[in-house]
């Protein structure tokens, strides 16, 4: 009788453990402008690498995804652009392989 309210004991003390066991939430923190562009250039050049024409030329490519997400920011920004059109060639090409 003893092992089995010793049991209980213990099922009972980890079913409310699991219950406040801490689930991970979505990240709902704001992200910061680079964060903004980082996330508009991988899209773009996600939806750009699945156009058979972007084989043909990734720069141009590249080129336009960077123009868009950092005009739709307003960032303009020389270093941000050279970083936008590395970044964009880069998901473009891991596309092509």
């Amino acid at each position: 009788m003893k092992k089995i309210l010793m049991m209980l004991a213990v099922l009972s003390g980890l079913s409310a453990c699991t219950s406040l066991a801490p689930f991970p939430e979505e990240d709902k923190t704001p992200l910061t402008p680079q964060g903004k562009l980082n996330a508009c250039i991988l899209e773009q050049a996600r939806q750009k690498a699945v156009l058979p024409e972007t084989f043909g030329d990734v720069d141009l490519a590249a080129n336009q995804v960077a123009n868009y997400c950092i005009r739709s920011l307003d960032m303009l920004d020389s270093g941000l652009y050279r970083q936008s059109v590395i970044n964009a060639t880069a998901i473009i090409n891991s596309y092509n392989q």
